[in-house]
């Protein structure tokens, strides 16, 4: 696997944290009040002291950014808490609106419901009457095409008699 460009070139051990800890300590003096104490120190002793070392100034540098990861974290920390707590409170919104239109749908869906029974049973007291409506009328027919056939007959009978005569 090859490294990427932007990926750091080193790994950070415990010892380099705890280095950072120190660093971090509640003594450790600001960049002005730093710079006045070497000038002081330069003055009284008349020795100066060793500049920081290259590995100094590099685990400085990595306790910095240490702490401005750690402060990056804490910011994205709180944005996704106060996201979720967001989210949270529209989710309650929207159950409680839920509920609210629930009650009220029961109430439509129990008027819906009386409805359609109401036209179920004036549906089946037409289909009673259309059928018995269409009983009578089939029985009317039937009827009258009875009383045509037997008066064929008569006819057909007479016919028969005439011609039978002649």
């Amino acid at each position: 696997m090859g490294r990427n460009r932007h990926e750091p070139k080193f790994s950070l051990s415990s010892s380099i944290f705890s280095y950072c800890d120190i660093c971090k300590g509640p003594s450790k003096p600001g960049p002005n009040e730093e710079t006045q104490k070497v000038a002081k120190e330069n003055k009284t002793s008349g020795i100066t002291p060793d500049e920081p070392s290259e590995f100094e100034l590099g685990m400085d540098e990595i306790c910095e950014k240490a702490e401005a990861a750690e402060r990056d974290q804490q910011v994205i920390s709180e944005e996704r808490k106060a996201s979720l707590e967001k989210e949270k409170k529209q989710a309650e919104d929207m159950r409680a609106k839920a509920l609210e239109k629930v009650g009220d749908t029961k109430k439509e869906w129990q008027l819906v419901i009386m409805v359609v029974e109401s036209l179920k049973k004036k549906r089946k007291e037409k289909r009673a009457r259309s059928g018995t409506e269409t009983i009578a009328c089939l029985k009317e027919k039937s009827a009258k095409e009875f009383q045509i056939r037997q008066e064929e007959l008569q006819i057909r009978k007479k016919e028969q008699c005439t011609q039978a005569q002649r």
